[in-house]
């Protein structure tokens, strides 16, 4: 959805929303390893908490996914568990695997969606380009549609007087 949370369970299991925003917590409080959080009570979980109370769950993990590229946290993952056993995440298990996979594929999904921003906008203004705007009218064609064109003449002297630096700002 709009704010980036996928949320998955076992076949059979309850699937609650909510559950998911405990996620948010990986950046909330920075984290850069696995944390076990077995007071559901916990004012830091919010109202997932409460909601994985009222589903029978007693504990979660957090887990931060790390770019496979260097420290920062690029997602997170949390587990609720129907115990509070220490959870762990060894090098080479199923759950070390899918963590290093889903690592793989945000960070592409990152790259991909920088390339057709690119691909698709003008840098220094930040808007659409002629190619993103012709294709952005031809999906507007069935909708009534006012079009303002700004021509900008004698910009040059802008340029020539104050810069290149000052220029862009101006044209910004």
């Amino acid at each position: 959805d709009d704010d980036g949370v996928a949320v998955a369970t076992a076949p059979g299991e309850p699937l609650d929303p909510r559950l998911a925003h405990a996620a948010q917590l990986v950046w909330a409080h920075e984290l850069q390893a696995p944390l076990v959080v077995t007071d559901l009570a916990d004012p830091n979980l919010a109202g997932a908490g409460a909601a994985a109370a009222a589903l029978g769950f007693k504990g979660a993990f957090l887990v931060p996914i790390k770019a496979p590229t260097g420290p920062s946290v690029i997602g997170a993952m949390v587990a609720w568990g129907t115990s509070t056993v220490d959870f762990q995440v060894p090098t080479q298990s199923p759950i070390h695997v899918a963590l290093r996979l889903a690592a793989l594929a945000i960070a592409d999904h990152h790259l991909k969606r920088g390339l057709r921003w690119a691909a698709s906008h003008d840098p220094l203004t930040g808007l659409a380009n002629r190619a993103e705007f012709a294709e952005r009218l031809d999906q507007m064609a069935e909708v009534d549609l006012v079009l303002l064109y700004i021509d900008l003449d004698d910009f040059k002297p802008i340029n020539d007087l104050y810069g290149h630096p000052v220029g862009a700002k101006v044209l910004v």
